[in-house]
């Protein structure tokens, strides 16, 4: 198996499934009738105490004051967006498999960011990607009516 092949199953196909379930956990979260807010510092002490245990058994220490500005900004926008799924869930009664499709717009906003930003283009084949890119926007207008 290609290293590329591993990168995608570990960096793409094993995330996609964790992040189902982050989202069906989020409604059942919501359902049970926990906060956005709660919900969101509940998974924040989670995720503090599961890098901490990896930053432990594996060593890496790696950090620059420049990553860590970056990933200030990172948690800042994803519990943004979390938490307005959070209280949408919450509060509003939206169903989930219309919701999701809809965030996860930010898919095509990723790749048309990193094919500028990291000049990407030049390594991506670009009628594919606008095929792709066409299929989820067709797919999750469907999802929604």
């Amino acid at each position: 198996m290609s290293t590329q092949t591993i990168g995608i199953l570990l960096g793409g196909v094993l995330p996609a499934l964790f992040l189902a379930w982050f989202n069906i956990f989020q409604k059942y979260s919501a359902k049970s009738g926990i906060s956005g807010f709660y919900f969101m510092l509940i998974v924040g002490l989670t995720i503090s105490a599961v890098c901490a245990a990896i930053i432990l058994i594996t060593g890496d220490r790696a950090f620059t004051w420049r990553g860590g500005a970056f990933s200030l900004g990172a948690g800042f926008l994803w519990v943004s967006g979390v938490g307005f799924i959070s209280y949408t869930l919450r509060n509003y009664e939206v169903p989930l498999a219309k919701l999701a499709p809809l965030y996860n717009a930010n898919t095509l906003i990723v790749v048309l960011l990193s094919l500028f930003i990291f000049a990407e283009w030049q390594q991506v084949n670009i009628p594919k990607t606008i095929i792709a890119t066409l299929m989820i926007v067709g797919g999750s207008i469907l999802l929604t009516r």
